[in-house]
């Protein structure tokens, strides 16, 4: 809705679905999160199986994707380059991925939707959203992995908006589905353009709740904006994915 308002009415209101095409950095995204997946949940297989599983399925899935849906540009030109960079990000980011930090899997990419009470008031509208990755690591504490596949990194020193959110509708998700409050989010970026210095194509942004108290207010007032917004009351909502100035309307 803070997006595009107009889509959202066609999409969420309406019930109208439009098709659009994808930028081949989306699909690659898509497929990759598919991927991760099949790795995860074939790892107690062994390692050898579970990417080989991976990395078959990843190449089915790109074989399946209409080339009208995908809307080549500059960075993935065609079909061949994006079958090039799907292996480069797969085979990376397999390898960058410690997994010795998990003790115990508890969800892989699982679309959650819950009714959730903050300070014993219940938020009118259900929170849905998806959980990339949820474990226990090595003392015992529920983390959640998010994976992001991008052409470059975040700005490190910028405040994302979305990323904020994305971090509150997963506190709020997991904790809701495992009786659990989460100790931290990790979003995990990974560069599908190689680093021409060979530095890491990951990088990982660590929100740890309780170090972010800021983060929760602004997710209760961005909530509370939009659903007045949608009643037809007088608000601003900032939309968090702007191109420019987006820091100054958060």
């Amino acid at each position: 809705f803070g997006s595009d308002p107009f889509m959202f009415k066609i999409n969420y209101i309406n019930g109208d679905q439009i098709e659009t095409v994808s930028s081949p950095a989306n699909v690659l995204g898509k497929c990759m999160h598919k991927c991760l997946e099949v790795y995860i949940n074939n790892l107690a297989s062994g390692e050898g199986e579970a990417i080989l599983k991976a990395h078959a399925f990843g190449i089915e899935y790109l074989k399946n994707y209409p080339d009208g849906f995908i809307k080549y540009n500059k960075t993935i030109p065609s079909r061949a380059n994006l079958d090039e960079r799907f292996a480069f990000t797969f085979f990376k980011y397999i390898k960058e991925y410690d997994l010795k930090k998990v003790k115990e899997i508890v969800l892989v990419e699982k679309m959650l939707k819950h009714k959730v009470e903050v300070d014993g008031r219940m938020l009118p509208i259900p929170l849905k959203g998806s959980a990339d990755f949820v474990y226990r690591d090595a003392e015992n504490r529920l983390v959640i992995d998010d994976h992001k596949i991008t052409g470059k990194f975040s700005a490190e020193e910028v405040i994302d908006g979305a990323k904020l959110i994305q971090a509150a509708f997963n506190y709020f998700l997991v904790w809701a589905e495992t009786g659990e409050r989460p100790y931290k989010m990790n979003f995990r970026e990974f560069k599908y353009v190689e680093n021409q210095d060979k530095s890491p194509q990951t990088r990982e942004f660590e929100i740890v709740f309780d170090k972010h108290p800021l983060l929760f207010e602004f997710f209760y007032r961005y909530y509370f904006d939009v659903t007045n917004a949608l009643l037809g009351h007088q608000v601003f909502v900032p939309n968090v994915n702007a191109m420019y100035d987006k820091e100054v309307a958060i």
